[in-house]
């Protein structure tokens, strides 16, 4: 009976090997962006492989496989951003500014 155990460890454990995570926050003038939309498009095929809401203004951590990507933060009133981005073995935290195109300007002081 533990050996079943420890190979649905194994199991479970298997998939994320090779893998690493990205993980982020998208700040805008006002603080952090709520409800943006993240995009992730392989480098190689152009292909969209994985979309994320960043409903609290922060997102992940969510495994991706080593390679080249284009990471696309899109929302509503805000310039869209993109990055190039190299997934290898280690975590990735990504600290994103957006630029805010309409609406009032921010106060500044």
């Amino acid at each position: 009976m533990k050996w079943h155990g420890l190979l649905a460890g194994v199991l479970v454990v298997s998939p994320c090997f090779g893998q690493a995570s990205i993980s982020g926050r998208v700040l805008g003038p006002d603080g952090l962006v709520q409800n943006v939309k993240v995009i992730v498009f392989n480098h190689g095929t152009h292909q969209k492989v994985n979309v994320i809401k960043a409903t609290a203004g922060t997102f992940g951590p969510v495994l991706f496989a080593p390679g080249s990507y284009r990471l696309e933060v899109r929302k509503r009133c805000f310039k869209k951003y993109s990055e190039e981005i190299t997934v290898g073995k280690q975590p990735l935290w990504l600290p994103i500014g957006l630029e805010k195109t309409c609406g009032p300007p921010p106060i500044v002081e």
